[in-house]
């Protein structure tokens, strides 16, 4: 009667499972709801970060973490043998698939938790989603020795997430970024903090991208965070946001930014998110962490790049149409 009981339990649990994958919204980085950034496809890990490193002409979507989730917890079944002896995380691999179709370009692996072997996780998760994936994957965690254990086990050209001015991140990571051929996201931020004004924000990149250099690295080795707080307490912060991605973009600085972060806290965030995006694209962003998923974000980016005259913008602005509407006639573009 309990071998009878469990195999119910797990059977309604695997099909609980099937029907909540959409909705591990665990893919939140940090405090708050950030959304999710860069996705998946099928095996190798040997993808270079080629157009990121060349700054691309159309704005590319991430997700951000596909990571912890729940941490093996709840929704991590092993029923199979070949889940039994591995311990693969379907979940996982499952949020990882679901982004890259949805439209993803690179997938974000955050294994960060309390209660966990962080390096452990890391380096298992990186087996899982290797496996499934052909894009490009960003190493993301606050501990340095997580982040190396990662860079050697990774054989392709990671992303590293993120370094900033705080003492250890700035001594440690960007020779390590340089040892393993790695690009990294360049955080504005150092031990006081978040910067109190532009002007810090400029001179920590500035500082950064100094010791990059010295030490090997190119600009086209970074990506610049462009630090997004919430306008529902700093009335300006999209404007300073936005002020930010021209100063990297004069210095031939590839951008990315928390898009969700802007709304945090607001009604209606998605339409808040949506007018930002189309703001920062004009003013040179390269990167948004964003969930490619929501159409109303996507469908923003595909018109901005089109509106901006971005080169074969209205080539993938009408397959992206031709996607949501299905054997639908559409009026080609220049008709």
């Amino acid at each position: 009667m309990i071998r009878k009981r469990k195999r119910q339990i797990l059977s309604k649990g695997l099909a609980f499972f099937f029907l909540l994958t959409l909705l591990l919204q665990t893919v939140t980085v940090r405090a708050g709801e950030q959304d999710s950034y860069h996705s998946d496809a099928r095996c190798s890990l040997t993808i270079e970060l080629k157009d990121l490193g060349t700054r691309p002409e159309h704005t590319v979507f991430d997700i951000y973490q596909v990571g912890t989730v729940e941490a093996e917890t709840s929704l991590h079944f092993r029923l199979l043998d070949r889940y039994r002896k591995t311990g693969i995380n379907l979940k996982r691999i499952r949020l990882a698939e679901e982004q890259e179709e949805a439209g993803a370009s690179i997938l974000d692996v955050n294994m960060g938790m309390s209660g966990i072997n962080e390096k452990e996780m890391m380096l298992k998760a990186l087996e899982e989603i290797s496996g499934v994936t052909q894009l490009p994957l960003s190493l993301d965690s606050s501990h340095v020795d997580v982040l190396e254990a990662a860079l050697r086990r990774y054989p392709g050209r990671a992303l590293i997430n993120s370094i900033s001015l705080e003492k250890e991140k700035f001594e440690k990571l960007i020779p390590m970024a340089k040892k393993y051929g790695a690009m990294f996201i360049l955080l504005p931020l150092s031990d006081a903090g978040l910067p109190g004004s532009l002007e810090e924000k400029k001179e920590i990149i500035d500082t950064i991208l100094t010791r990059a250099k010295n030490c090997g690295l190119t600009e086209e080795d970074i990506i610049v965070d462009g630090l997004v707080a919430t306008v529902g307490t700093n009335p300006c912060a999209a404007l300073e946001t936005l002020d930010t991605i021209r100063y990297c973009r004069g210095k031939e600085l590839a951008t990315v930014v928390g898009l969700s972060n802007i709304s945090f806290g607001l009604p209606e965030r998605i339409h808040v998110n949506a007018a930002f995006l189309t703001m920062a694209v004009q003013a040179g962003l390269t990167m948004a962490i964003a969930n490619p998923a929501q159409q109303q974000l996507m469908a923003a980016a595909r018109s901005a790049d089109l509106l901006l005259n971005k080169e074969e913008s209205a080539d993938r602005y009408i397959e992206y149409a031709q996607k949501l509407y299905p054997g639908v006639p559409l009026v080609m573009y220049g008709n």
